[in-house]
């Protein structure tokens, strides 16, 4: 009897060249897809943002109503992540500023360090500089002085962190009486 007889069984596996084909294929395929569901990250990122700092506000201005006292939603970006902080204000309130705050939270928990405040495009009331904030008085409308400075409607701008001429969201401060709205790209530049 031969010993170097081949078996007459099939041989299983694959090939280098099947192999090599479909590494290809999926590294293509991966290729496409990354950018797209990153893209589609990042919206839902700033879709929540937008979320966040809307309810921010409108807790703010609800708690005004409702203990019928002035207070502030602030913002800030502190160069890794957005921060807000709602604050009831002492009954005299003309000096108070968003940095005497303390209680500040991340606009997102961990996702909130992709996010950053587009200072260019931010038109909120600036005390100190860093930070933004709307002040809803009592009624829940918004207050219109602070120590004899201009009217403080405005819009939060947000975008995605380091990426230049990115998607855009935007929640306004619209109307005295402290309607706010939200909106996006190209109708938070104006």
């Amino acid at each position: 009897m031969n010993k170097y007889c081949f078996s007459k069984q099939p041989v299983a596996g694959f090939t280098l060249l099947e192999l090599a084909t479909t590494v290809f294929l999926v590294g293509i395929v991966s290729a496409i897809a990354v950018p797209s569901f990153t893209g589609l990250l990042n919206r839902q990122r700033l879709n929540n943002a937008q979320e966040q700092v809307f309810i921010v506000m409108r807790n703010a201005q609800s708690s005004a109503k409702r203990e019928r006292r002035t207070w502030a939603a602030c913002f800030r970006d502190d160069g890794s992540k957005i921060l807000s902080s709602v604050n009831r204000l002492p009954e005299s309130n003309a000096a108070w500023t968003c940095s005497s705050a303390t209680n500040w939270q991340p606009v997102l928990g961990a996702d909130s360090k992709h996010i950053a405040i587009n200072s260019t495009y931010t038109t909120l009331k600036q005390n100190p500089a860093t930070y933004y904030r709307a002040r809803f008085k009592f009624d829940g409308t918004l207050e219109t002085t602070d120590g004899g400075a201009a009217v403080q409607r405005g819009k939060v701008t947000l975008n995605i962190r380091n990426e230049t001429n990115s998607i855009k969201r935007c929640v306004f401060v619209s109307t005295l009486l402290g309607a706010l709205r939200t909106d996006e790209d190209s109708k938070c530049t104006l």
